[in-house]
């Protein structure tokens, strides 16, 4: 299986059902769940990619990639949980939204570097 193959299970819905989550205009849980589902992909992504052995260059666009992504869904995990108890959140709304977008643009970069890597093999 090529590495962009699994990243096409994320959808643009995934990424908006945080996002309206976030927003307060669906239920917390339903971001929670697309959240889990995006979470589980990347899993499996990281699990294929290391399988792989890359290019060193190829490598270090992953560890960038891997290294804001992490930042990037430990707030954003930290903020829907405390949405989905009801408790004061540690992240405002804005920058939780900054988050989701930024979410986005970091799957984008993996779905590149996945293109890439499959191009390379062919």
């Amino acid at each position: 299986m090529q590495l962009q193959d699994i990243l096409t299970s994320i959808s643009d819905e995934d990424v908006e059902h945080v996002y309206e989550s976030v927003n307060g205009k669906i239920n917390s849980d339903e971001g929670i769940g697309a959240f889990e589902k995006i979470k589980g992909i990347m899993y499996a992504f990281r699990s294929a990619y290391m399988a792989k052995g890359q290019q060193k260059n190829m490598h270090r666009s992953y560890v960038s990639l891997e290294k804001n992504y992490k930042v990037i869904s430990g707030k954003l995990d930290i903020h829907l949980r405390e949405m989905s108890e009801k408790r004061q959140t540690t992240i405002p709304k804005e920058e939780a939204t900054e988050l989701v977008s930024n979410l986005h643009l970091v799957l984008n970069g993996f779905r590149e570097l996945a293109k890439s890597i499959d191009r390379d093999e062919l």
